[in-house]
């Protein structure tokens, strides 16, 4: 599946050190995967003590990288 990133998502790519590479293995691998607003879907793989957030649309042709973020695990 091809994979189109955003403008907002290179420059929150760029603020957080994260690279193209990082952002397909959360796609690919992800631990979980939840809906999020207005159709996208929010891909997440767990690290160390935090998870990677991958913010997506996803489409029949490729999926549109919204954003990318990280989160501090939620406490279970």
């Amino acid at each position: 599946m091809e994979i189109r990133f955003t403008l907002h998502s290179r420059l929150r790519m760029k603020q957080r050190a994260i690279n193209e590479a990082e952002v397909i293995q959360v796609l690919a691998e992800s631990d979980n995967v939840e809906s999020g607003k207005e159709g996208t879907m929010i891909a997440i793989k767990n690290l160390d003590d935090k998870e990677l957030c991958i913010v997506y649309f996803p489409k029949i042709e490729y999926n549109s990288i919204i954003t990318v973020y990280q989160r501090r695990k939620k406490r279970r």
